[in-house]
């Protein structure tokens, strides 16, 4: 997502000049780019001149938003994954306050950083690589 970021002003950008870039494997990053189109957060075009760009600017991305969608959870144990069975000990549970905590924090902390903020102070063609 910041490479498709950094390079917003540019057409459609092929899967393999990312992948590149990135230095990740085409076929990682098509699984990855497949759960971003199918959640509409970036626009994706087939054939010659085709590729993929965000659908918006960056600074409507949170960095929460995306990891929530490609790890499915931020969850610090696994009874406060969503969709989980209630844990039976969850009523007694002397340290659910602290993961509770704990998980608060992370949303928030990653529900407060935009892709347009990390982009901030980087010069043209500085290419991102996680």
């Amino acid at each position: 997502m910041i490479d498709l970021a950094e390079h917003q002003n540019e057409e459609y950008i092929a899967l393999n000049e990312i992948a590149r870039r990135q230095e990740i494997s085409e076929k990682y990053m098509e699984s990855i780019v497949r759960m971003l189109v199918k959640a509409r957060m970036v626009d994706s075009l087939r054939g010659k001149g085709g590729g993929y760009r965000l659908k918006g600017s960056p600074d409507r991305y949170t960095v929460g938003s995306i990891l929530r969608l490609t790890e499915e959870s931020l969850a610090p144990v696994a009874c406060l994954e969503p969709g989980s069975e209630a844990c039976p000990r969850m009523a007694r549970c002397a340290t659910l306050p602290v993961w509770q905590g704990l998980e608060q924090v992370i949303n928030e902390y990653l529900d407060g950083i935009t892709l347009a903020q990390l982009l901030e102070g980087r010069g043209d063609g500085d290419d991102y690589v996680i």
